[in-house]
């Protein structure tokens, strides 16, 4: 069985129990995946396939402040072909926090 990247079970590791469910992960390293997507995963909680995307924290406060000045840029990107706009970090963080 591979992973959506092409990656073999084998590459998977069971990370531990989140709420008495086993969880099992193949994980990227930081900037694997580029430097404006930072890296990643996909989870099986039980029986439940997870995508789970990380973000440097540095860059989101960073993207925010910027944008909150009418700021932004777009960045290359592997996989998006007019780049990644930094803002995008701010309205993840906004529909984040608004889903509360």
């Amino acid at each position: 069985m591979e992973t959506p990247d092409g990656g073999r079970a084998a590459d998977r590791h069971e990370v531990g129990q989140a709420g008495g469910s086993k969880v099992v992960a193949r994980l990227t390293q930081p900037g694997e995946w580029g430097p404006w997507v930072d890296g990643g995963g996909w989870l099986r909680i039980s029986d439940t396939p997870v995508d789970w995307i990380y973000r440097d924290v540095d860059r989101v406060h960073a993207s925010w402040a910027t944008a909150q000045e009418g700021r932004y840029t777009f960045h290359a990107q592997v996989g998006h072909p007019l780049g990644v706009p930094d803002f995008t970090y701010a309205g993840e963080a906004r529909a984040r926090v608004g889903s509360r």
